[in-house]
């Protein structure tokens, strides 16, 4: 009896992340709609706004450029790493250390896949 309700009370607690995750998504896709931002440029601006950088918009609109001017980061090493370096070069500001490694190797799993 008592594994039935633990059972249900981690299906409960399962059903209320769900609940969260699309109240999120609901919320981002407005959000985007109401931006204006293609798909890309608007998923690094809700990463960037999630880390809690200001003006994320503005940053993300920067980013996706980078992006552009490297096409074939996921195919070439080389292009790779200049996307990163720029990458740093922008955050380096607003971003320190590990945090920002970890944002930027976010940001290179989200855009374009």
């Amino acid at each position: 009896m008592e594994a039935f309700e633990e059972s249900q009370d981690s299906s409960a607690e399962t059903l209320k992340q769900l609940e969260k995750l699309a109240k999120e998504r609901i919320d981002a896709e407005k959000e985007r709609e109401k931006a204006g931002l293609d798909a890309d440029t608007f998923t690094i601006y809700w990463e960037l706004k999630r880390e809690g950088l200001g003006d994320a918009a503005e940053f993300a609109k920067t980013i996706k450029t980078l992006f552009d001017r490297f096409p074939n980061h996921r195919f070439n090493a080389d292009e790779l790493r200049q996307l990163k370096a720029e990458i740093y070069k922008l955050l380096l500001n607003v971003v320190k250390g590990k945090r920002m490694v970890a944002l930027t190797e976010k940001l290179l799993n989200l855009v374009g896949s």
